[in-house]
C-alpha cells in the first residue's frame, strides 16, 4: 500500500470514530475521579485548577512577550472546546490581539 493509501485510510477511519459522535470528550467516571484526586493537586500545587487555566496563563505570557497580534496553533484541536475556553480566558485577563488558529483532520 503507498503511503498516501495507508493515510486515507487512517483518515477516514478517524472520521467514521467521529462521525456520529455529539460529545467528542465523553470520558469514563474513573478519569474524572484519577484526574481529581491524582492530577489536580499537582496543578494547584501551581495555582492552577485545570488545564484551561494552565494554557491561558502562558499563552498570555507569550502574547505579552511580542509586539502586535500574538499567534498561536493548536494541533489536534477537535471541535476547538478548550480554544474557545482559553480566548475567553485571555480575554478575561486583558488580552484582545491575539489569534488562536484550530487544526485538525
Amino acid at each position: 500500500m503507498a503511503p498516501s493509501d495507508v493515510y486515507a485510510a487512517r483518515l477516514a477511519q478517524e472520521r467514521a470514530i467521529f462521525a456520529e459522535q455529539k460529545q467528542v470528550h465523553d470520558l469514563p467516571e474513573i478519569f474524572h475521579y484519577w484526574s481529581n484526586t491524582h492530577l489536580r493537586p499537582m496543578m494547584e500545587a501551581f495555582g492552577f485548577s485545570n488545564p484551561d487555566q494552565f494554557y491561558a496563563r502562558y499563552l498570555a505570557e507569550a502574547a505579552r512577550r511580542v509586539d502586535g497580534p500574538a499567534r498561536f496553533v493548536s494541533l489536534g484541536s477537535g471541535n476547538c472546546d478548550t480554544e474557545v475556553r482559553v480566548a475567553a480566558l485571555l480575554r478575561d485577563m486583558g488580552l484582545q490581539d491575539f489569534v488562536i488558529e484550530c487544526l485538525d483532520i
